[in-house]
């Protein structure tokens, strides 16, 4: 709907300087709209290329409500994005014992190996897999997963020794 909103704004006017500035105004607010429109604002910020002040204004509405995944998960995109997977781990992490939902439980899970991965942090991205494995009941698909992804990276020697562990 947020990408919606801003493709609308974009086709009426040629920009999203109106939207943002209502957005600015709801979130400078305190009533119930101040919070849900900072997170509008943050993605109508990131659709529009202002990618510093979307992550100040993630940040705020993370400050105002620390307990909800949305904004930190939304972050953690925004980073990864950009290329700063880093950051990016540290915000999944962050969210993670936010999330409520088996399959977003899963899923971030699943991401945060992969990041680790990519950041070459092998042990984590084990810790990982190991979660995704115990939720899984034993799948040989998801104890597969972990050989999959390292021969992905080229990591052969790490894929061999992960495979020859799930053939035992």
């Amino acid at each position: 709907p947020l990408q919606r909103l801003a493709q609308l704004y974009r086709e009426r006017d040629g920009n999203l300087k109106k939207l943002i500035e209502e957005l600015e105004k709801r979130a400078a607010g305190t009533g119930d709209d101040a919070w849900p429109a900072k997170v509008a604002l943050a993605g109508v910020l990131k659709q529009d290329g202002k990618y510093d002040e979307a992550i100040t204004a993630y940040e705020s509405a993370i400050a105002a409500k620390p307990k909800e995944s949305a904004p930190v998960m939304a972050l953690a995109q925004l980073e990864f994005d950009r290329g700063d997977k880093k950051a990016a781990r540290g915000h999944y992490e962050k969210a993670l014992p936010l999330l409520k939902e088996a399959a977003e439980i899963e899923q971030l899970t699943r991401t945060l190996m992969q990041v680790c991965l990519d950041l070459k942090d092998v042990d984590a991205a084990r810790v990982h897999h190991a979660s995704l494995v115990k939720k899984s009941q034993g799948s040989l698909f998801v104890k597969a997963e972990l050989g999959r992804e390292l021969a992905a990276r080229q990591r052969y020697d790490l894929a061999e020794a992960e495979f020859r562990e799930l053939v035992k």
